[in-house]
């Protein structure tokens, strides 16, 4: 059982992408999220993990078509991932902060990522 309400929405949009994006969209997450004893955060650190970085990595082909950081509603942002969000900002990569299931598939779909076609069927 899947007990942070942000890892749920995180799964439930995965699922959601899986039936829904457009051929040759792929998406992934990175794991930057819970504690580390020092030894592997040193290790993370010198494979390349980078402070902030959102929870998903959205591209099709050569292009990023956006990270996405997903949130409980009522979260907030860290220092760590407002500074990654105004490093893409300065860069022109798209950057999202999603609250809810919905809003990040409003987000994907208003970039292009899903299929016209597709639509949410109510729970």
């Amino acid at each position: 059982m899947v007990k942070r309400a942000e890892d749920r929405e995180q799964i439930a949009l995965i699922q959601c992408l899986n039936m829904c994006a457009k051929p040759g969209v792929r998406y992934a997450h990175i794991k930057n999220e819970g504690r580390r004893t020092p030894q592997a955060g040193r290790k993370a650190k010198l494979m390349g993990l980078l402070p902030g970085i959102a929870d998903l990595i959205v591209w099709r082909g050569e292009t990023i078509i956006c990270f996405l950081e997903l949130k409980a509603r009522g979260g907030r942002a860290t220092e760590s991932q407002i500074a990654f969000r105004d490093d893409c900002e300065a860069n022109g990569t798209p950057y999202h902060i999603a609250y809810s299931l919905d809003e990040a598939l409003d987000i994907l779909n208003g970039l292009g990522a899903c299929r016209a076609d597709w639509r949410r069927k109510a729970a």
